[in-house]
């Protein structure tokens, strides 16, 4: 019998839309026997499961004890990018048999890249230490699954690449109004942004606040935001009155959706340090799916997904002139607005759906599951 035990990353709190409850989907009717573990009260109600195990947190101890209860089994452990869990993984790999998958959906970094970005240096390089078992289990997992613009890996046998995907049969269940009419110059355009709202993460809509347009502007600004950061916005909307902030702050992913859904482009502002130049947002997708225009980031991982869409316009977001010579140029042309949005739905219904993007990582699966088999025969 093939067990799948997931740790981490399956608890409650993860929307249906993101990487690891995709992926579970997708690779779960792979096994026969699916169990989840990680520390919230309950599972994500999105996926099935046979049984869950709640842990009060991720120990040696803990995680070897559920692997010897399956132990004549044909076990697969599938982890994410967590230096806690390659860890114990690693450690347990010397003695117990079993076969496992890293699931590299962020940077093995991140933690550390954020850190130094913040000034906390001790900080980061704590993380950065414990970073490197990450690194190490990525190099030695029976399967790397690649779900960002990396080339780290890219020589390793034991890597496939799966693009993050977009939930489009999720979107096309979200009951929405009806798009009005583009906006015309002299008319309300609505510019959407879905991300951490900070100094750090979208310096570039100060600008754009501050910036002078020849018809009103709703800025909609989706997601958790520092209020300072929110009080200088409004300050530099003020100085010359076209542009309208409205930040209705973190939502629901079906509630924010709708939002967007409503929008007549939007925003993709990061920052292109090396643990983030290479993150591919699902958000991304998702307006493009809604058939939004996108102004994004150029950024490695947009260049190398995005680089052959019209619909998708690429800033530098250290010129926030060019965000808002983007905007004016777009907003100023329907049929131009019209032709990048269609663009952009037909891309994503073409290349970014989640059953298209991991195709070949199923494939991978059945072969290293078929070989974990006879393995265990001999």
């Amino acid at each position: 019998m093939s067990v799948l035990i997931q740790l981490g990353s399956c608890g409650a709190s993860w929307p249906e839309n993101t990487t690891p409850i995709q992926r579970l989907k997708a690779i779960s009717p792979n096994f026969d026997r699916v169990i989840l573990v990680d520390t919230g009260p309950e599972p994500s109600p999105h996926l099935h499961c046979d049984a869950y195990v709640k842990a009060a947190k991720f120990s040696l101890v803990a995680v070897h004890r559920i692997l010897r209860q399956q132990n004549n089994e044909e076990i697969v452990v599938w982890i994410g990018p967590s230096p806690r869990l390659s860890m114990i993984v690693l450690i347990l790999r010397m003695f117990i048999r079993f076969t496992f998958v890293v699931d590299l959906y962020d940077h093995e970094r991140l933690s550390s890249g954020i850190a130094r970005a913040r000034g906390s240096h001790l900080k980061a390089l704590k993380y950065r230490i414990f970073e490197y078992f990450t690194s190490l289990a990525a190099r030695r997992a029976d399967l790397l699954v690649s779900a960002i613009s990396e080339d780290r890996y890219a020589s390793q046998s034991n890597r496939v690449k799966a693009v993050n995907g977009v939930a489009i049969d999720l979107l096309s269940k979200i009951e929405i109004a009806m798009r009005a009419d583009t906006a015309k110059r002299g008319e309300k355009i609505s510019i959407c942004y879905v991300g951490l709202i900070d100094y750090e993460r979208a310096s570039v809509l100060a600008n754009l606040a501050a910036a002078s347009f020849d018809y009103q502007v709703e800025l909609l600004l989706i997601g958790d935001n520092d209020p300072k950061f929110l009080d200088l916005l409004r300050q530099c909307a003020e100085s010359h009155g076209t542009v309208n902030i409205v930040a209705p702050g973190f939502l629901p992913w079906v509630e924010a959706m709708r939002l967007v859904a409503r929008s007549d482009l939007c925003l993709y502002v990061f920052p292109t340090r090396p643990e983030l130049d290479c993150v591919y947002p699902i958000k991304m997708g998702e307006y493009m799916e809604f058939g939004k225009p996108v102004i994004a980031t150029d950024s490695t991982a947009i260049r190398e997904v995005f680089s052959d869409c019209q619909g998708v316009i690429r800033c530098d977001p250290n010129q926030p002139q060019e965000w808002v010579l983007a905007i004016k140029s777009l907003s100023s042309d329907v049929g131009k607005l019209r032709a990048h949005g269609a663009a952009n739905q037909a891309f994503a219904r073409d290349k970014l759906d989640w059953g298209k993007t991991q195709a070949e990582l199923l494939s991978r699966l059945q072969a290293l599951l078929v070989t974990s088999s006879q393995s265990r025969m001999i």
